[in-house]
């Protein structure tokens, strides 16, 4: 009896003694977090290794990404336009994207594309 209670008194003053180092590490551990899009960057190089996409079309692709995230981020800083007409002129943005995207692709590699959207689709009605 006197043994456990000894180990009870113990555990609990060395809990209390580790609490300042426990919350001093939550406090100063690194609050920066990934891109957004940083999570979704595997299943982008999958999608263009399932495409058989090569060089040259990864690099259009890019361009026209990056064109795509500088009109967005344009979209969102203009602050003359309402919500309604940002999301307007957004989804007109990555409709552009999407399209020339599709553009850089061979007819097999935009049926291919198709199909893994509707798998994708399906996935996503299932689960959810």
């Amino acid at each position: 009896m006197k043994n456990s209670l000894r180990l009870i008194i113990l555990a609990a003053s060395l809990t209390l003694a580790a609490l300042p180092l426990v919350l001093t590490a939550a406090v100063t551990a690194p609050t920066t977090q990934p891109a957004p899009s940083a999570p979704h960057r595997p299943f982008l190089r999958r999608v263009a290794h399932r495409l058989g996409l090569n060089r040259d079309q990864i690099a259009q692709i890019k361009t026209l990404r990056t064109q795509e995230v500088a009109a967005l981020k344009a979209i969102r800083a203009d602050t003359g336009l309402t919500p309604e007409q940002k999301k307007t002129k957004a989804v007109a943005a990555v409709q552009t994207f999407r399209t020339g995207a599709r553009n850089v692709l061979t007819h097999e590699q935009q049926t291919k594309l198709t199909r893994i959207g509707q798998r994708l689709h399906a996935w996503r009605n299932l689960a959810g």
